[in-house]
């Protein structure tokens, strides 16, 4: 019995020893490291169908917006206005209206966006003698926004 006593006790001791032997000192560091992913998103607004005024030398064609965003540092948001600056009566697309799609710099034609909140405001313009030569009638144009998320160059 006392042998059994003495091996379960050296068996306590050596469990005990083995604990000890693989603790870390007191002064080691661990780093852990914690990480996430966004995927780039955005939202663009661009100016709705707009009727014009007859005689209006300008009108107000709304904003392309960037209303939220979040997108890669170096890249944007940019957007193109491709228009053919000429709106063409219904009953005779050989009588025609021209104009163009301004904002505060000139003829807008692209632009980069890269914060939630930028904006470009545009206006449909129109010179007087163009409405002075038009004839009577309906006259559209269909406007095309093309909307691109890319590196900046």
């Amino acid at each position: 019995m006392k042998k059994a006593i003495s091996a379960a006790a050296a068996f306590v001791m050596a469990s005990a020893m083995a604990a000890t032997a693989f603790a870390a000192p007191a002064d080691e560091e661990r780093n852990t490291e914690i990480t996430t992913q966004i995927e780039p998103t955005y939202t663009i607004v661009v100016p709705a169908d707009t009727a014009v005024d007859f005689n209006a030398t300008t009108t107000d064609f709304g904003a392309v917006e960037l209303v939220a965003a979040q997108i890669d540092p170096s890249f944007a948001v940019n957007v193109t206005l491709d228009a053919s600056g000429t709106l063409k009566n219904s009953a005779d697309a050989s009588k025609t209206i021209a104009y163009s799609v301004e904002s505060e710099d000139g003829k807008y034609t692209t632009a980069a966006y890269h914060t939630a909140g930028e904006k470009t405001d545009l206006t449909i313009n129109i010179a007087q003698s163009q409405w002075d030569e038009a004839f009577a009638g309906d006259y559209s144009d269909t406007v095309t926004f093309t909307i691109e998320y890319a590196a900046e160059a």
